[in-house]
Protein backbone atom coordinates (compact mmCIF):
# COMPACT_ATOMS: atom_id res chain seq x y z
CA UNK A 1 0.00 0.00 0.00
CA UNK A 2 2.85 2.37 0.84
CA UNK A 3 4.42 1.72 -2.56
CA UNK A 4 1.12 2.41 -4.34
CA UNK A 5 0.80 5.73 -2.50
CA UNK A 6 4.29 6.72 -3.70
CA UNK A 7 3.50 5.79 -7.32
CA UNK A 8 0.19 7.66 -7.55
CA UNK A 9 1.76 11.13 -7.92
CA UNK A 10 3.91 10.01 -10.89
CA UNK A 11 1.14 10.31 -13.54
CA UNK A 12 0.28 13.73 -12.13
CA UNK A 13 3.91 14.86 -12.38
CA UNK A 14 4.23 13.48 -15.91
CA UNK A 15 1.03 15.25 -16.94
CA UNK A 16 2.24 18.51 -15.46
CA UNK A 17 5.51 18.20 -17.35
CA UNK A 18 3.63 17.73 -20.63
CA UNK A 19 1.54 20.90 -20.21
CA UNK A 20 3.35 23.69 -22.07
CA UNK A 21 4.75 26.55 -20.03
CA UNK A 22 3.26 30.00 -20.43
CA UNK A 23 4.20 31.48 -23.79
CA UNK A 24 6.31 34.59 -24.09
CA UNK A 25 3.95 37.45 -24.95
CA UNK A 26 6.36 38.78 -27.56
CA UNK A 27 7.08 35.66 -29.57
CA UNK A 28 4.93 32.56 -29.49
CA UNK A 29 5.95 29.19 -30.83
CA UNK A 30 3.84 27.58 -33.51
CA UNK A 31 0.87 25.57 -32.28
CA UNK A 32 0.87 21.90 -33.27
CA UNK A 33 -2.50 20.18 -33.49
CA UNK A 34 -2.77 16.62 -34.76
CA UNK A 35 0.78 16.86 -36.13
CA UNK A 36 -0.01 19.93 -38.25
CA UNK A 37 1.88 23.10 -37.48
CA UNK A 38 -0.11 26.34 -37.54
CA UNK A 39 2.60 29.00 -37.38
CA UNK A 40 1.76 32.60 -36.65
CA UNK A 41 1.83 34.84 -39.67
CA UNK A 42 5.02 36.59 -40.69
CA UNK A 43 3.66 39.93 -39.52
CA UNK A 44 3.45 38.59 -35.96
CA UNK A 45 7.19 37.92 -35.96
CA UNK A 46 7.95 41.28 -37.55
CA UNK A 47 5.87 43.04 -34.91
CA UNK A 48 7.76 41.13 -32.21
CA UNK A 49 11.05 42.32 -33.73
CA UNK A 50 9.78 45.89 -33.89
CA UNK A 51 8.61 45.80 -30.27
CA UNK A 52 11.93 44.33 -29.15
CA UNK A 53 13.88 47.01 -31.02
CA UNK A 54 11.76 49.76 -29.41
CA UNK A 55 12.39 48.31 -25.97
CA UNK A 56 16.09 47.94 -26.79
CA UNK A 57 16.32 51.61 -27.73
CA UNK A 58 15.13 52.48 -24.22
CA UNK A 59 17.13 49.91 -22.29
CA UNK A 60 20.41 50.66 -24.09
CA UNK A 61 20.31 54.21 -22.72
CA UNK A 62 20.83 52.86 -19.19
CA UNK A 63 23.96 50.78 -18.54
CA UNK A 64 22.27 49.20 -15.50
CA UNK A 65 19.72 47.59 -17.84
CA UNK A 66 22.19 45.38 -19.69
CA UNK A 67 20.32 42.19 -18.72
CA UNK A 68 17.05 43.67 -19.95
CA UNK A 69 18.74 44.63 -23.21
CA UNK A 70 20.06 41.09 -23.61
CA UNK A 71 16.55 39.72 -23.07
CA UNK A 72 15.15 41.99 -25.79
CA UNK A 73 17.92 41.02 -28.21
CA UNK A 74 17.22 37.32 -27.66
CA UNK A 75 13.48 37.86 -28.23
CA UNK A 76 14.23 39.72 -31.45
CA UNK A 77 16.60 36.95 -32.57
CA UNK A 78 13.95 34.28 -31.96
CA UNK A 79 11.37 36.24 -33.93
CA UNK A 80 13.84 36.83 -36.77
CA UNK A 81 14.73 33.13 -36.94
CA UNK A 82 11.05 32.25 -37.19
CA UNK A 83 10.49 34.96 -39.83
CA UNK A 84 13.42 33.74 -41.90
CA UNK A 85 11.64 30.46 -42.59
CA UNK A 86 8.50 32.22 -43.82
CA UNK A 87 7.54 33.73 -47.15
CA UNK A 88 6.57 37.41 -47.36
CA UNK A 89 3.07 38.18 -48.64
CA UNK A 90 4.57 40.30 -51.36
CA UNK A 91 5.95 37.12 -52.97
CA UNK A 92 2.58 36.39 -54.51
CA UNK A 93 2.83 39.64 -56.49
CA UNK A 94 6.29 38.87 -57.83
CA UNK A 95 6.31 37.24 -61.29
CA UNK A 96 6.74 33.47 -61.06
CA UNK A 97 10.07 33.62 -62.91
CA UNK A 98 11.53 35.95 -60.25
CA UNK A 99 9.77 34.60 -57.15
CA UNK A 100 12.54 32.20 -56.05
CA UNK A 101 15.12 34.99 -56.40
CA UNK A 102 12.90 37.35 -54.39
CA UNK A 103 12.44 34.79 -51.61
CA UNK A 104 16.16 34.07 -51.51
CA UNK A 105 16.89 37.81 -51.20
CA UNK A 106 14.35 38.05 -48.37
CA UNK A 107 15.96 35.15 -46.52
CA UNK A 108 19.41 36.68 -46.99
CA UNK A 109 18.18 40.03 -45.65
CA UNK A 110 16.81 38.34 -42.54
CA UNK A 111 20.13 36.51 -42.12
CA UNK A 112 21.93 39.88 -42.23
CA UNK A 113 19.46 41.21 -39.65
CA UNK A 114 20.23 38.26 -37.38
CA UNK A 115 23.96 38.85 -37.90
CA UNK A 116 23.53 42.43 -36.67
CA UNK A 117 21.50 41.21 -33.70
CA UNK A 118 24.29 38.79 -32.79
CA UNK A 119 26.86 41.59 -33.04
CA UNK A 120 24.72 43.62 -30.64
CA UNK A 121 24.37 40.67 -28.30
CA UNK A 122 28.13 40.09 -28.23
CA UNK A 123 28.75 43.77 -27.45
CA UNK A 124 26.28 43.56 -24.58
CA UNK A 125 27.83 40.35 -23.27
CA UNK A 126 31.24 42.02 -23.40
CA UNK A 127 29.89 45.04 -21.53
CA UNK A 128 30.95 47.36 -24.36
CA UNK A 129 28.31 50.11 -24.40
CA UNK A 130 29.90 51.98 -27.32
CA UNK A 131 29.98 48.86 -29.50
CA UNK A 132 26.42 48.01 -28.44
CA UNK A 133 25.16 51.46 -29.46
CA UNK A 134 27.07 51.24 -32.74
CA UNK A 135 25.61 47.80 -33.45
CA UNK A 136 22.14 49.04 -32.57
CA UNK A 137 22.47 51.96 -34.98
CA UNK A 138 23.57 49.60 -37.75
CA UNK A 139 20.63 47.33 -36.93
CA UNK A 140 18.17 50.22 -37.17
CA UNK A 141 19.60 51.27 -40.54
CA UNK A 142 18.52 47.94 -42.04
CA UNK A 143 14.83 48.54 -41.41
CA UNK A 144 13.80 51.13 -43.99
CA UNK A 145 15.50 49.63 -47.07
CA UNK A 146 14.28 46.13 -46.18
CA UNK A 147 10.72 47.29 -45.66
CA UNK A 148 10.80 49.18 -48.95
CA UNK A 149 11.93 46.04 -50.75
CA UNK A 150 9.91 43.30 -49.03
CA UNK A 151 6.63 44.84 -47.87
CA UNK A 152 3.58 46.12 -49.66
CA UNK A 153 2.10 49.55 -49.23
CA UNK A 154 -1.10 49.20 -47.26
Amino acid sequence: MQRLRLLLPIPILIGAALVPAAQDPVVQDPVIHDGIEAAPVLEDHMEAIELSVKRLRRSLRDATKAEESLDWVVKAEHAALAAKAMVPKMSEHVPEAKRAEFQLAYRREIAVLIEHMLTLEIALLDGDADAANEAFTALRELEEPAHARFTEDE
